[in-house]
């Protein structure tokens, strides 16, 4: 969000991949899983409404 702020209408496409924490890290050591979105931790109506209201 912040540099979405920071740059109003540099970012013409994005993609995002929205994750919530884990009880448990993985194998790997990820604290994180993918989950489908608006469910994780990344402010996706946030992000939706600095684009509709962008100058």
């Amino acid at each position: 969000m912040h540099f979405l702020k920071q740059y109003p209408g540099r970012f013409t496409l994005m993609h995002v991949k929205v994750e919530i924490k884990k009880s448990a890290a993985s194998e790997n050591g990820s604290v994180y899983e993918s989950t489908i979105l608006g469910k994780g931790v990344v402010d996706v109506k946030g992000i939706l409404t600095l684009h509709v209201n962008r100058v």
